[in-house]
């Protein structure tokens, strides 16, 4: 009697939720794995789960981190009016499991509170060894929100971080064959503007969009690097690269954290293409569903498989190409004073059009190594002049022996040099400043891919030169003796003619020249006038 009782009054119970339209369904207000899984404190609901059918779990909404997690560096590219210098914000996250998944399912991506950075934690010498989707964090006491997926850092933590020795092994494959899995999401009461096939076009080329990701980093790469769509899997609704999943979340109605959309977004995945669903695909792009107002426009994790961006901006290609050369490992190009300044790189300011032709900056190009049988390092300490003939990427295949793409010198302590014509025609027509110009480039020594910064723009006739270089009373001199430009047509390439030589200006302590207003000894005067009477 007292079982026939109870089970009426759990069915009333249920159409009672029903009947009201809540927030959850009854299954997920038992058992709400869903969306508020994991806490300190368990609440067990066996007692009755069962006269409804399912099998309940434990709901914890808080735990501790027990072992450390794989930091992410977040590269977020704000809305316009976001920040006073610049549009480029950096969040730290970390890659944590599941405990009550199995061991070898995919990993979700916390937020980390309060914002945590290497550079405002720890020292400059250890910030530099810290590796995007390699160095692991750990802090005694810190505690996993799992509504807001986010990891709780203790005030005055002693945070613990470990580097792989061999950490710049693990740089991603710039060559070959990979695939890319671009995701357009359904929300409660939202959905990405894009159709799937409009998607599958701006991203591969499946219908009219003639320039997009796959047709550009091909482009770029001369055929070295392929951008392949996901293999069609019409069961789960991959085709053509794209899939469609479906998040139980109302992003209109009030403020939802990326984060958490994001990691509803990845448990979709997991529930739709299997818990190892990444080991399939080398990139996978989040088109987020269309809200009022966002904060950001993209973001990407640096050496990580995952990109985001805000609704439409899916479908730029300027924004799809710099997004994934976040996880190549590029960072910036800029200029002085804007990180985002320099707009001859696909690595500075993106466009919101879907058929922009632009490549990549001299020290990006040198990491990607797409060009590198016209590659030339100069040591001036051991070889102090040199002469050669500079082509622009662009012209690439029309370049013969002696002819150089980039020109690297090493040499000063804290950057090496890129020299580079910046030829805008072709798969390079759209480059923005320094157009058929030779540009001088810095980037931080030994690592090409670290934020680079264009110093100057050189014409025909024009030097650039550093003073005391490499500690030395030398100085090093870079000019352009003339820029020749046969024609789109020619079977020539347009070229620049350039010598490096790192040079000795003898002083005199009885002499200086008046140079505008100041007096100068022979070696801080333009390198024209050096040993010149």
């Amino acid at each position: 009697t007292h079982s026939i009782y109870l089970y009426n009054s759990l069915k009333f119970f249920r159409f009672f939720i029903q009947f009201y339209s809540l927030k959850f369904t009854f299954n997920k207000l038992l058992c709400p794995s869903f969306t508020t899984h994991k806490s300190s404190s368990y609440k067990y609901l066996l007692l009755f789960y069962p006269f409804v059918g399912g099998v309940c779990r434990s709901t914890k909404q808080q735990t501790y981190l027990k072992t450390p997690c794989v930091l992410l560096k977040s590269e977020i590219r704000l809305s316009k009016g976001r920040s006073a210098e610049h549009e480029n914000h950096v969040k730290w996250r970390c890659e944590i499991r599941d405990d009550d998944d199995d061991d070898d399912t995919e990993p979700y991506i916390f937020s980390m509170e309060p914002d945590w950075s290497p550079v405002l934690d720890l020292n400059e010498t250890i910030t530099e060894t810290i590796v995007s989707g390699l160095t692991t964090f750990f802090a005694p006491g810190c505690v996993l929100d799992w509504d807001r997926f986010a990891v709780i850092i203790p005030p005055d933590s002693v945070v613990e971080l470990e580097t792989p020795a061999s950490a710049r092994s693990n740089d991603p494959k710039t060559t070959g064959f990979k695939k890319v899995l671009v995701v357009r999401v359904v929300a409660s009461d939202t959905e990405t503007t894009a159709t799937q096939a409009k998607i599958a076009d701006k991203w591969f080329g499946t219908g009219t969009a003639e320039v997009n990701l796959r047709s550009k980093y091909r482009q770029c790469s001369y055929g070295k690097l392929k951008l392949n769509p996901a293999p069609d899997q019409p069961e789960i609704g991959i085709k053509n690269g794209v899939v469609t999943v479906e998040i139980d979340l109302e992003l209109r109605k009030k403020k939802v954290s990326d984060t958490v959309v994001e990691n509803y977004i990845i448990r979709a995945l997991k529930e739709k293409l299997g818990k190892r669903y990444r080991d399939d695909y080398d990139h996978i792009a989040f088109c987020f569903p269309a809200v009022r107002r966002r904060y950001w426009k993209a973001y990407s994790y640096v050496g990580s498989k995952f990109t985001a961006f805000d609704d439409n901006l899916c479908l730029a290609v300027s924004y799809q190409m710099h997004e994934i050369g976040h996880n190549l490992m590029l960072q910036h190009s800029g200029i002085i004073g804007d990180e985002y300044g320099d707009t001859s790189c696909t690595m500075g300011y993106s466009v919101n059009e879907d058929n922009t032709n632009r490549c990549f900056s001299a020290p990006k190009s040198w990491f990607l190594g797409w060009y590198a049988n016209r590659h030339r390092l100069l040591k001036p300490l051991q070889t102090p002049t040199f002469s050669g003939r500079l082509v622009g990427l662009s012209q690439y295949q029309k370049t013969v022996a002696r002819d150089y793409i980039i020109v690297k010198i090493v040499g000063t302590s804290k950057n090496d040099i890129y020299v580079s014509l910046n030829t805008a025609t072709g798969i390079n027509s759209d480059t923005g400043m320094g157009r058929n110009k030779v540009l001088i480039t810095l980037a931080e020594t030994g690592d090409a891919s670290s934020k680079s910064t264009l110093v100057r723009e050189l014409n025909a006739g024009q030097s650039h030169s550093i003073n005391n270089f490499e500690g030395t009373t030398k100085t090093l001199d870079i000019h352009v003796y003339e820029i020749t430009d046969p024609g789109i047509r020619s079977p020539l390439p347009q070229f620049a003619r350039i010598g490096v030589k790192l040079m000795t200006c003898n002083d005199n302590k009885n002499i200086r020249f008046v140079h505008g207003r100041k007096k100068r000894s022979c070696s801080k005067m333009p390198v024209k006038y050096c040993n010149k009477v």
